[in-house]
């Protein structure tokens, strides 16, 4: 890891997410850069990631070289680009290709590293499908990201795959108040019930 200052535009995206998100008087540090996001030191014991797609203007790549490419990455970059990949401030036909080559070949640490971008598909039934699929097969505990991504799609079928969670939460927050230690079950229950609740107003 290694530590520099670099001058940036305060007027530019990445001028404008490092102000809104670093500590008062401290001056952001690049602690680290990938090929797809930018990592900040924005306070002593706070960091800061950023998309190249969100913070780079005219950033993009194309279907064809993710194409390419993805087959040799490893894990680890596979969700590095996933994360950046789904902070994307626009979104085009080019995009709805490298979501699917995401979808076709991955698991469900890639997967839910990018959740947010499954709204975003221009196939609204592959999108719901796959989330749904990705509920009953996978092995997470808490599948927040995937839970998030349904409710922002607003299809009635996710309830039945999102409401054991609501209720696995209340029995856990009803377990803190007996033990006073917080274990984020209160966290998980209210973002669990904004999106189910968002998916029965429809």
């Amino acid at each position: 890891m290694y530590h520099r200052t670099r001058v940036i535009n305060p007027k530019s995206n990445l001028g404008k997410l490092l102000k809104s998100t670093s500590e008062p008087g401290n001056e952001p540090e690049l602690a680290k850069e990938t090929e797809w996001s930018y990592h900040y030191k924005t306070g002593e014991k706070s960091y800061f990631t950023i998309s190249k797609f969100l913070a780079d203007e005219g950033f993009a790549v194309s279907a064809s070289e993710i194409q390419r490419r993805w087959p040799n990455m490893d894990e680890g970059e596979r969700i590095d680009f996933a994360q950046g990949f789904s902070s994307n401030a626009t979104w085009d036909a080019n995009d709805t290709e490298v979501l699917e080559i995401i979808m076709q070949d991955g698991n469900d640490r890639v997967w839910e590293s990018c959740a947010l971008a499954f709204p975003r598909h221009s196939d609204r039934e592959r999108a719901v499908s796959f989330l749904l699929r990705r509920m009953e097969q996978q092995t997470n505990e808490q599948p927040l990201n995937y839970i998030q991504a349904l409710g922002l799609l607003k299809d009635r079928r996710a309830t039945p795959a999102i409401y054991p969670y609501y209720e696995k939460y209340r029995e856990g927050i009803k377990k803190e108040a007996v033990s006073c230690e917080p274990t984020g079950f209160l966290d998980g229950r209210q973002l669990v019930g904004v999106h189910l609740e968002r998916i029965r107003s429809i």
